[in-house]
């Protein structure tokens, strides 16, 4: 899925960021990921028993070397895990995850530059800074 943003960060010598739900929560603060996994063992009984978590650590382990080279950076967020935004200088696609599918079976909106575009990406330079390096 990454393959293809890294092969072009390189070739610009650009950056690229990566957002993922945070793995380690504190006492007291809400498990997103947790909450998000309770919605998915209702349809899909694979899930309930820390699936989801491993899933994303292992996105995380996969991802761990790249950063090393200087051109990704990866950072955790605590909000609720109830959608994907990919984001570009162009496009921002939105996945909304309903809590009665998969996120791979949710439809996948496009945004060109405006409105939307604008709060997405405000969004998104938010959570980058409140996350932590």
């Amino acid at each position: 899925m990454f393959e293809e943003l890294f092969l072009r960060c390189r070739a610009r010598r650009s950056r690229c960021r990566i957002l993922l739900p945070k793995l380690n929560v504190p006492a007291g603060e809400p498990d997103w990921i947790a909450d998000r996994e309770e919605e998915i063992q209702v349809f899909d009984s694979a899930f309930g028993a820390g699936l989801l978590r491993r899933q994303i650590a292992a996105t995380y382990d996969y991802l761990a070397p790249i950063t090393m080279e200087g051109h990704l950076e990866t950072r955790g967020y605590g909000i609720p895990h109830i959608g994907r935004i990919i984001a570009t200088e162009r496009v921002v696609y939105l996945t909304p995850y309903s809590a009665d599918r998969h996120g791979r079976d949710s439809p996948v909106i496009k945004y060109h530059r405006g409105e939307t575009y604008d709060v997405l990406l405000r969004l998104i330079d938010k959570l980058w800074v409140g996350g932590p390096a």
